[in-house]
């Protein structure tokens, strides 16, 4: 995720807005400087809102924000985080929207996400039965992890989640190359020494950060009074000394940690570094079922509908796919799902998530588990992407349900063969006779329609590839650019016919065969991309996506 880009935006936009609270209200101002101390290190059940000034639903919580912190005086604290001017504070709680209530309680390093109504009485039985849970821990000799200075009982500076020492790797003069320097894992080594009391309080900070950790990021310990030849050469100076090795080949260097010392702080720097060393998401093609599932099983899937390949070409379409990498590779932190499909392709698709009305390309951002979905309204440029994924990492921009509740089935389809849409002529063969080809395509003629299948009998009851047709045609002045050989096809159905459409012979322009007598005009924001698909099959409900026998044609939209 690009945070720096997106929270200077943010605090851009919050520069003149004034904050929701105020000293003498009875919410407590949470800051970068004073969380750790207050809310960490406490002994108190914590109701904490990360907020943003300019937010509209931030605002509506506020009178029944400061009506549970009056009532809850003395029983538990009611805390807010500007978000816009302490980003660092929600980084570690994977605070995305606003307002986001967090019920810091017995372990404060893994604070509950409040989901309950926005009423004063609803936050107050919240707090409660978080005060309860503590009251009950403590009765039963298990309390404790709720806050502490740290150094008492061992617990450290938050009380974190008990780590696996094993988890530690062990490092020596002798392995420390071989372990760190030769690998391509992202390692944090403590240089530490045993006699000193900061090495003591971090050590069970660092083995509970090592098992949270644990595939992902490395976390070693090296004893500097034995092992001098290392702390010699990374010129160790106190205790404990936190080295950061990059992922990747390495070439010696480390760098210093300037992070907190608890395991939260520990697990936020790690992750963040991590996700700086991930590869780009791989911008995928929608083919089938498959890809669209894998896809929503990310927090947002990013879904493109790109022109036709006979309006762009293949470099035209090289062009949209590298921006789109681009911007996968800027947003590759948010680790979404990233995937595209041609106009008219995915059809079904396209008309869940209200594409069509904007022309190609077009982009939507599907969040599947909410099934609701953002569609862009400016330019599909680097800038108007940008501009709408940023708005959506932070919470904002509007949304609409997905039609019908659920994305559909992908279609499956042939995956695109990275080279110029092809033209082809279609031959003309007696009709109904048995074992007659009735229309192919001729490969490599001249021509004006392209055929993506083929059809090899009329009469066989056998099932048979069929013929898709593409056929591209133009309603006025919305439709897109066509060539100067396509007359204007106005009218069109998706009802079964086999009377109406006439073969091509070879040369032939389509106006001079397309005969429309009897069919019937339809909304012109139906049809995809001004493209007029007509395919071969049987009177029964169409599968265009799909090669089936030839008994007469049917249009499919």
């Amino acid at each position: 995720m690009d945070t720096t880009t997106g929270w200077l935006v943010v605090a851009f936009l919050a520069a003149t807005a004034h904050a929701l609270y105020s000293p003498s209200d009875d919410v407590i101002e949470l800051t970068s400087s004073n969380f750790q101390q207050k809310v960490i290190q406490s002994g108190d059940v914590w109701l904490v809102e990360f907020y943003a000034p300019w937010c509209g639903h931030c605002k509506n919580l506020v009178p029944e924000w400061k009506k549970a912190a009056t009532a809850l005086k003395g029983v538990a604290k009611v805390g807010a985080v500007d978000m816009t001017a302490h980003q660092s504070v929600g980084g570690p709680y994977n605070v995305r929207g606003f307002p986001t209530i967090k019920v810091f309680g017995l372990n404060k390093d893994k604070p509950e996400d409040y989901n309950g109504a926005r009423s004063a009485q609803a936050l107050v039985d919240s707090a409660l039965q978080q005060v309860q849970k503590v009251v009950k821990a403590r009765l039963s000799g298990k309390g404790g992890k709720s806050g502490g200075s740290g150094g008492s009982g061992g617990q450290g500076s938050g009380g974190s989640k008990p780590g696996n020492k094993d988890d530690v790797i062990e490092l020596t003069d002798s392995n420390f190359e071989d372990q760190v320097l030769n690998s391509d894992d992202l390692w944090l080594v403590e240089f530490f020494a045993p006699w000193c009391g900061h090495c003591k309080r971090l050590e069970p900070e660092w083995a509970s950060a090592a098992t949270e950790l644990k595939g992902k990021v490395k976390l070693g310990a090296l004893d500097a009074t034995v092992h001098t030849v290392m702390a010699s050469r990374y010129q160790i100076q106190g205790f404990p000394t936190i080295k950061v090795f990059a992922a990747g080949k390495k070439d010696g260097d480390a760098t210093d940690y300037q992070g907190g010392r608890t395991a939260s702080d520990i697990v936020a720097y790690a992750l963040d570094a991590h996700a700086e060393n991930i590869p780009p998401p791989e911008v995928v093609e929608v083919v089938g079922s498959e890809v669209m599932k894998a896809c929503a099983e990310k927090q947002l899937c990013v879904v493109s509908f790109l022109p036709h390949i006979l309006d762009t070409g293949a470099s035209g379409r090289n062009q949209y796919l590298e921006q789109l990498r681009m911007m996968g590779e800027k947003y590759k932190k948010k680790v979404w799902g990233w995937v595209w499909a041609e106009a008219g392709a995915q059809s079904a698709l396209e008309e869940a998530l209200g594409i069509g009305g904007f022309g190609y390309p077009a982009m939507a951002a599907v969040n599947s588990r909410k099934m609701k979905y953002a569609t862009l309204k400016g330019s599909f440029s680097e800038t108007g992407i940008n501009e709408f994924l940023r708005e959506l990492s932070v919470g904002r921009g509007s949304t609409a349900p997905v039609k019908g509740a659920a994305l559909p089935e992908a279609q499956t389809i042939e995956p695109w063969d990275g080279q110029d849409g092809q033209f082809g002529t279609v031959a003309a063969h007696p009709r109904g006779e048995s074992g007659t080809p009735y229309a192919e395509p001729i490969p490599g003629a001249a021509g004006h329609i392209p055929g993506e299948c083929r059809v090899t009998s009329t009469s066989s009851p056998a099932d048979v590839p069929a013929q898709r047709l593409r056929v591209r045609r133009k309603v006025g002045a919305l439709s897109a650019p066509s060539p100067p050989f396509l007359a204007p096809i106005t009218e069109w159905t998706e009802q079964n016919y086999n009377r109406n459409i006439t073969v091509l012979q070879e040369g032939e322009s389509p106006q001079a065969k397309l005969l429309t007598d009897g069919l019937t005009p339809r909304d012109d924001r139906r049809a995809p991309a001004g493209r007029l698909s007509i395919s071969v099959g049987p009177p029964s409900p169409p599968l265009p996506s799909r090669c089936r026998r030839s008994y007469g044609k049917e249009i499919a939209l």
